[in-house]
């Protein structure tokens, strides 16, 4: 794996090669400064694989380095993680607003680098592989050519959606808020008619029914801070991170003003209405770091079960199969 580190401390610059020639990295290219990298990065001709970025640097910090490669076409799907000895909440949630897929804190544990570097490179060598696919199978102007380049339970990165990252990026700002930064509300809203959608349309018209759905809970979400990401399986777990708590009824509510002429037309002529429930999530509190990921899944698996408890419903009243979930739309607490 070829990999440009970041680092203006020399110290750290060794301790960081020694630490990468002993997982048998040997291919590391270091820069002393954010300038220097964008510099390399224009002369180098074969792309690096994965990027390590210190943050407090001077000139060019860090953030904004992750900020530069992320927008270069040839780096949008490249690792890229933070190594830094800033810890505070702000500079772990602009890291991740930069587009950083991981976090990790000075002092670094070797074998936790390791770890993260294997998971780092096995997911850029998936979304390169799945970006390839896609291309592949958009461009067959053929019967062929509408099978997706996916499955329902693939995570789909939002195109353009306000507030949304990568759904592994996800996962790590929350393993890396300590129990001094967690106090988040995690919630989940769930398409429930997704396995509908997904079999009548195409790929791309997946894409803008997820995507479709995705800017509905960005505007209801505009005055709030969060991160949100789409999970597979219609899930949209969200991450609020200004300690201000959510109502899932009201949020409920509001969501379903945005989404009332949400419909996607198929090229077969039907149109299709995503069907959305908002589940209770975890509300209000402190969140230890060990338990952050259990309430990620507690909130999507309770949006899931209230997408259950509504097709549940429509089976037996025969209602809600098309448009709006009839009276049914929104927050269901389970019990």
């Amino acid at each position: 794996m070829k990999i440009l580190a970041v680092d203006d401390d020399e110290t750290h610059r060794d301790l960081l090669a020694l630490a990468l020639k002993q997982m048998a990295l040997h291919d590391l290219k270091l820069c002393d400064s954010g300038e220097s990298a964008l510099m390399e990065l224009t002369q180098e001709a074969t792309p690096y694989e994965c990027f390590l970025l210190d943050i407090d640097m001077p000139g060019m910090d860090g953030i904004e380095l992750c900020r530069r490669i992320r927008a270069m076409p040839k780096y949008e799907l490249a690792p890229i993680v933070m190594l830094s000895g800033l810890s505070d909440r702000v500079h772990i949630e602009a890291a991740f607003d930069a587009g950083a897929s991981d976090y990790l804190t000075k002092p670094f544990d070797e074998l936790e680098l390791s770890a993260r570097l294997y998971l780092a490179r096995k997911h850029g060598q998936q979304r390169r592989q799945f970006a390839r696919v896609r291309a592949e199978i958009e461009d067959v102007r053929t019967e062929l050519g509408k099978k997706k380049a996916f499955t329902l339970a693939t995570p789909l990165e939002l195109e353009d959606v306000a507030g949304s990252i990568e759904y592994l990026a996800l996962e790590n700002f929350l393993l890396q808020t300590s129990e001094k930064l967690a106090a988040v509300d995690v919630i989940a809203v769930k398409i429930v008619n997704v396995e509908e959608i997904f079999q009548k349309t195409t790929t791309s018209e997946f894409r803008f029914a997820v995507n479709s759905v995705g800017d509905a809970i960005a505007e209801t979400l505009r005055l709030r801070q969060y991160f949100m990401a789409y999970a597979g399986n219609g899930q949209f777990p969200i991450i609020l991170r200004d300690g201000l708590g959510i109502d899932p009824e009201t949020f409920s509510a509001d969501l379903a003003c945005n989404a009332e002429e949400l419909e996607i037309r198929t090229t077969r002529g039907e149109i299709l209405v995503p069907q959305l429930v908002v589940g209770s999530g975890m509300r209000n509190g402190f969140i230890p770091r060990k338990a952050n990921l259990r309430a990620l899944a507690s909130a999507i698996d309770d949006a899931e079960e209230c997408a259950a408890r509504i097709a549940a419903s429509q089976a037996s009243s025969g209602k809600g199969k098309h448009g709006a979930i009839d009276g049914l739309f929104g927050w269901l607490k389970a019990s």
